[in-house]
């Protein structure tokens, strides 16, 4: 009788072992599966965040498209540095073609190269924050393209990019 009670507690034990093993394992399931819920929630708020912000961005956008089409404004390519590089960068983030007007965040820096890619692309204008190079400035007033400072244009900034009142710029554009 005793080791036919022994095995029967002996199973017993096994099934409250094994259901305790169960609940454990259901417990660190449900567990991690609350960390990566709130996980994704958090991911959604900042995609929401993110989705609202670019929202704004087309708003902004269509706008100055709006503006652009009236003439009111022109659009401006910014350039961070006066320097081959950051022409490439522009390039490759914009594009460069004839006609554009760019706008060089810290002119200081560049030369005579320098001005003369820009020269070679065809830009119409260059604005700048802050003084250029004598000798960039020269090779761009020979190859006929205007360095204007930024304060005489009226220059705003949108999101990522600039643009001149139109008519503010073409007064100084003839001239």
């Amino acid at each position: 009788n005793l080791r036919k009670e022994f095995s029967e507690l002996q199973l017993q034990f096994k099934k409250a072992l094994d259901q305790e093993t169960i609940k454990t394992r259901k417990d660190r399931i449900f567990e991690l599966k609350e960390q990566e819920i709130y996980l994704l929630k958090n991911q959604i708020n900042k995609l929401k965040a993110v989705v609202l912000t670019l929202e704004n961005d087309i708003e902004k956008l269509k706008k100055i498209k709006i503006l652009e089409a009236q003439g009111k404004i022109i659009p401006v390519k910014i350039v961070k540095t006066f320097s081959k590089e950051g022409l490439i960068e522009t390039e490759d983030k914009y594009g460069l073609l004839n006609g554009d007007i760019l706008y060089f965040e810290d002119a200081g820096g560049g030369g005579k190269i320098t001005a003369e890619k820009i020269i070679e692309k065809g830009i119409k204008a260059v604005i700048t924050s802050n003084e250029m190079s004598h000798l960039a400035l020269e090779t761009l007033i020979l190859g006929e393209i205007p360095v204007i400072p930024e304060h005489f244009v009226n220059l705003n900034k949108f999101n990522q990019f600039y643009a001149v009142d139109k008519s503010k710029f073409d007064d100084i554009y003839v001239q």
